[in-house]
């Protein structure tokens, strides 16, 4: 297997353990989070740290450094970015949808060559069945 750069957008719990595994293969790790008490825990399994809010303005230049990499993992809900903050009840407002669009803008000039979006199918409201990336959101918070 071909050693590869890859960046975690939310290193909680997912990102964390996902990247210890992946650090245990050999890759390179970048993770993020959003609070500063838990960068050590990034550093501690060997991963480049970086403390990001995730926002529309994402992809400003001092982030470039993170999102320079083989593979991006997202693995922010959309409660991480609501105007309400985590575990919000906060009607969404659109700054997911803007946030997750500036990271894959082509036009940047930078970033992943592949993206890996995890999320939870809560974000899909009431439907049942298939999902995939062109099925309509509708989120109840």
């Amino acid at each position: 297997m071909t050693q590869k750069t890859i960046s975690i957008l939310g290193m909680g719990w997912l990102g964390l353990p996902l990247g210890q595994e992946l650090i245990q293969k050999g890759h390179t790790l970048k993770g993020s989070t959003t609070r500063e008490e838990k960068l050590g825990s990034i550093r501690n399994l060997g991963a480049k740290p970086y403390l990001i809010q995730a926002g529309p303005d994402l992809v400003a230049e001092h982030h470039k450094s993170f999102l320079t990499c083989d593979i991006l993992i997202i693995t922010l809900p959309p409660s991480a970015i609501s105007p309400g903050g985590r575990r919000s009840t906060a009607e969404p407002d659109g700054r997911y949808a803007q946030t997750i669009e500036a990271i894959l803008q082509p036009s940047n000039g930078f970033g992943p060559q592949y993206v890996i979006y995890t999320s939870s199918i809560g974000v899909y409201g009431e439907d049942r069945g298939e999902v995939n990336e062109h099925s309509p959101v509708d989120p109840l918070t």
